[in-house]
């Protein structure tokens, strides 16, 4: 899911409204392929994750994930 900003953002990507449009986007996106995930990421982005911290640019951060295999459920709270 992504929806047209009022205005222009860095790189002029689409980019979802509220913190809320962004998290129902990105737990649709990572159910399905890596595209869908891509278009949520900027270009330059940098993933941080595992207990060390660990950064990976966008496109291994993508290859990572998809090698683990189809997520085919998600779930959140607050």
């Amino acid at each position: 899911m992504t929806t047209t900003h009022s205005g222009t953002s860095r790189n002029d990507v689409r980019t979802p409204a509220t913190v809320t449009e962004v998290e129902s986007a990105w737990l649709a996106a990572i159910t399905k392929d890596d595209e869908e995930q891509r278009q949520l990421m900027l270009p330059d982005c940098v993933i941080v994750h595992g207990p060390v911290g660990n950064v990976d640019e966008r496109e291994r951060a993508l290859g990572d994930n998809a090698s683990m295999g189809v997520t085919v459920e998600t779930e959140t709270a607050r």
